[in-house]
């Protein structure tokens, strides 16, 4: 564990001099009066503690495993809870942690109340997308007006974030966008606009290996020798130039090249059925 309380410490049958050595020793180190932490505790945890809360919002769904962006300390503190400093954002709010951290649950009920509408859907599809919540689940957790709304626009198809924000941008833009596709051939592709435009979202660092890049190559030649069109967005690519990336799919789109045509000799066959949409 982590981070322990002195009254949970004494109940798991450690006595004072017990933790007494173990302050000396350097195996736990007081973060404030009456909790402690062990040395490898994530700084994120050890900051949201000291603030007299837990870690919630988006640092504790990346402990649980769920796709989140970076970003500053967000605790969660008991409503009537003492805070301790300003190193966090605090969250006034009821819920259940352990060992620092908030249960998953309770952390993305407050991630939603939080976070860009955007960055919240993410986390919903991921943590769809891992199991770590049934549908119904979710719905009971994020019973508010806001909760319900961003449920509504979750799709537990999306394997990263990365390929969320593309598919809740394009359709923003009233394009027919569907998510891991099989092709015969090719396997299973992030994003099809339309018919044809396969959009993959290349978010983790697999995508960078020499390895990964000839994979990447040769999933793009199979796709074109099948008809279709592939483009391909990074992380910062994503994140830092999206209007760029848009254009150049609204370009495509505005061409109707997303679209199988009528003199097309080439046409998906039983490998995608083609939206209609």
């Amino acid at each position: 564990m982590p981070v322990i309380s002195y009254r949970q410490a004494r109940a798991a049958g450690a006595s004072r001099a017990d933790l007494a050595r173990m302050l000396l020793d350097g195996s736990l180190h007081r973060i404030r009066t009456g909790w402690y932490a062990t040395p490898d505790t994530p700084d994120d945890i050890v900051t949201a503690v000291r603030c007299g809360g837990t870690l919630s919002c988006r640092g504790a769904l990346r402990q649980h495993g769920i796709w989140c962006l970076p970003g500053p300390v967000h605790a969660r503190v008991p409503p009537r809870g003492r805070v301790h400093g300003s190193a966090a954002r605090i969250h006034r709010l009821p819920g259940s942690a352990a060992a620092g951290v908030d249960e998953l649950p309770t952390a993305l009920r407050t991630a939603v109340s939080c976070l860009p509408a955007e960055e919240a859907v993410c986390a919903i599809d991921s943590v769809l997308n891992l199991g770590a919540m049934t549908m119904s689940q979710l719905a009971g957790t994020l019973d508010t007006a806001r909760g319900r709304k961003l449920l509504a626009l979750a799709d537990g198809g999306a394997a990263s974030g990365l390929e969320t924000l593309a598919r809740l941008r394009l359709r923003a833009r009233r394009l027919p966008v569907r998510v891991q596709v099989p092709i015969a051939g090719v396997g299973r592709v992030d994003l099809i606009v339309g018919d044809r435009l396969v959009v993959e979202l290349d978010g983790d660092a697999w995508h960078s290996t020499p390895v990964q890049r000839e994979t990447d190559r040769r999933r793009d030649s199979a796709l074109v020798g099948r008809g279709y069109l592939a483009m391909r967005a990074g992380y910062s690519r994503v994140m830092d130039d999206w209007a760029g990336f848009e254009r150049e799919i609204l370009a495509v789109v505005r061409r109707r090249e997303h679209r199988w045509r009528a003199v097309h000799d080439v046409g998906p066959g039983d490998d995608a059925a083609p939206s209609r949409a």
